[in-house]
């Protein structure tokens, strides 16, 4: 039901956590752009280097322990060199993607989102997102952008002189060009460094141009060679309905009929459902590890005693959000139900995230560091 009302639609996402943190944000939005000496940019000042004004702001703010040790330690022991802010921006970096791994793991399902663009350096910067659950919430967190050319060509073949403008005019004019098969397989590779497993991976978003959908060398149909279990959940359908809407595509929509208010209209039709259950078993058999007759008889096993559920808690039959319905689902009485939800949650429905990422790169690497390297 869209609209108003106890059930509706807006209620229903009013109560959700997402709205609930989106709305905090929006306040402090506000806050920040009512007040502008609030925000930490018109608090610091950049003069003198990023890392330098952020020393002299914590030293202003009463951090005697730093200013101390400013003061008194030799100049090639204070740690605040080019060298050794690398080395902590790395570090940092490298304890937060640890952190977001562990979560996946948990998860154990993911799909993976991804999207290209160029910075200011004129760099093709693939930016690689994961979609999964964690803690009865859906997370979709950035695990790195990786430079195309330097990650899939030789170094000697993009050696040149960036201060000549003559060499740098021929390089664009030359480069290699950036194929579906190239982007496919640099998501692959970025998976397997950060040691996902690619058989956990269920579902693939990423732009609906041509260059990622083509069923001959796309990056989808790439990434779907390696990860067997993924469906491809391409973003922008409406534009293309014919391909968009092809039957392979469609896939990615079968388990919707899991969802309470779907169920109840395939419980009055066992043709129907007996289809569907036949479906996704055998999509997801290798998944399970199990044969598909198996996890089949699992599942409808489970279903009669969720239709008996349903049928007494109608509630339940009123919930629109699967990870709404996951929360209040015994996963020990349903575990292969629940599995198959787990399933449908991460798979994504569009890139947005992905494209944010860009918003953070363009603040990031500016005109002014426009020579920055990958690895900072």
């Amino acid at each position: 039901m869209i609209g108003g009302g106890k059930h509706g639609d807006l209620d229903c996402h009013s109560q959700t956590q997402y709205h609930k943190l989106a709305i905090v944000k929006s306040e402090s939005f506000i806050q920040v752009y009512k007040n502008p000496s609030y925000d930490i940019r018109n608090r610091v000042e950049t003069s003198q280097g990023n890392v330098s004004s952020l020393l002299r702001f914590r030293i202003d703010n009463g951090d005697k322990v730093l200013e101390n040790h400013l003061m008194t330690a030799k100049n090639n022991a204070t740690h605040i060199s080019k060298t050794s802010t690398n080395e902590l921006i790395n570090h940092c970096g490298n304890e937060v993607l640890s952190l977001l791994l562990n979560r996946i793991h948990k998860a154990k399902y993911y799909c993976v989102l991804f999207d290209e663009t160029t910075d200011v350096s004129h760099i093709f910067q693939l930016s690689i997102l994961i979609r999964y659950i964690y803690e009865n919430m859906v997370r979709e967190d950035f695990i790195g952008f990786v430079d195309l050319h330097k990650d899939n060509y030789s170094a000697d073949a993009l050696d040149f002189d960036t201060d000549n403008e003559s060499n740098t005019l021929g390089l664009q004019q030359s480069e290699p060009t950036i194929t579906g098969e190239i982007l496919g397989s640099t998501v692959v590779k970025k998976l397997k460094s950060v040691r996902l497993d690619l058989l956990s991976c269920v579902g693939i978003g990423c732009a609906g141009c041509s260059v990622n959908m083509s069923t001959i060398c796309g990056a989808a149909i790439t990434i779907q060679k390696s990860a067997k279990n993924a469906m491809i959940c391409p973003y922008e359908v409406i534009k293309d309905f014919d391909n968009r809407f092809s039957s392979d595509n469609m896939q990615c929509f079968n388990l919707n009929f899991l969802m309470p208010s779907n169920l109840m209209k395939f419980f009055k039709n066992t043709e129907q459902l007996n289809e569907s259950i036949k479906d996704i078993s055998n999509q997801y058999s290798e998944l399970f590890g199990e044969s598909t007759f198996s996890i089949e008889q699992k599942l409808k096993g489970e279903l009669n005693l969720l239709e008996n559920k349903l049928k007494s808690d109608t509630d339940l039959t009123t919930i629109t959000s699967a990870i709404t319905f996951l929360d209040k689902l015994d996963c020990d009485y349903f575990p292969v139900f629940s599995l198959f939800i787990k399933i449908l949650i991460p798979l994504p429905i569009s890139i947005a995230t992905a494209e944010r990422s860009f918003s953070s790169l363009r603040l990031l690497k500016t005109w002014l560091r426009s020579r920055m390297r990958e690895e900072r």
